[in-house]
């Protein structure tokens, strides 16, 4: 039970036990003598995370959902003053996260595995404040450009994401609406410059 263990939530619920009382009945047992990495009271902690594992299983997903949104509407309260000298700036993403097939058949990937994808919308503060707005899973084989009608809806934000977003038929629906944004385009774009711009030095181009 190291200082540094005890800086996380899961640290301060192992707290109750006497770290100096438990090494020393594992001295006294010899319990960790020709022991070299998982010490006992690693696996004490194993054991414990394993539990709470377990219970994860059995809480309802909804539950974390309104957590998640309580606290984006708490950090938003502290937005405005900090994002007044940039545009109200997002950034949209996914990651894909691999599963084991034979537990998760319901989201069957690829031939012998299994995944999810996690969308993301990501709210930049400032150079050390990037927080999510709003979250959206689905199954691993799920296009990114399917998500971007629920991720892409407010016309005073600017949106920055990747190549995998393409689509000019949404592209142009957002000129419409006053939806700015800005992406990296595919190999195989046609570009016709209309106009280009010099930005000074010492500007942000933010």
């Amino acid at each position: 039970m190291d200082k540094d263990t005890l800086l996380f939530s899961f640290g301060k619920w192992v707290a109750p036990i006497n770290s100096l009382n438990f090494q020393e009945k594992v001295d006294e047992l010899q319990q960790d003598k020709y022991v070299k990495k998982l010490t006992t009271a690693s696996y004490i902690l194993l054991f414990f995370h394993a539990q709470l594992s377990r219970k994860n299983n059995r809480v309802d997903a909804d539950i974390l959902e309104a957590i998640f949104h309580e606290l984006v509407i708490q950090i938003q309260g502290y937005s405005p003053s900090r994002m007044s000298s940039i545009r109200n700036l997002k950034v949209i993403d996914s990651s894909t996260i691999s599963l084991c097939l034979s537990q998760f058949k319901w989201a069957k990937f690829r031939k012998t595995k299994a995944g999810i994808k996690l969308h993301l919308r990501l709210v930049f503060m400032d150079n050390e404040t990037v927080y999510p707005e709003k979250v959206i899973v689905t199954s691993a084989s799920r296009n990114d450009r399917t998500q971007m009608e629920f991720l892409i809806d407010e016309a005073d934000a600017m949106y920055v994401f990747d190549r995998g977003y393409v689509d000019y038929e949404k592209f142009d629906t957002y000129c419409d609406q006053g939806i700015f944004f800005a992406s990296r385009l595919k190999k195989n774009a046609v570009i016709h410059t209309l106009e280009a711009f010099t930005l000074p030095e010492e500007r942000n181009p933010i």
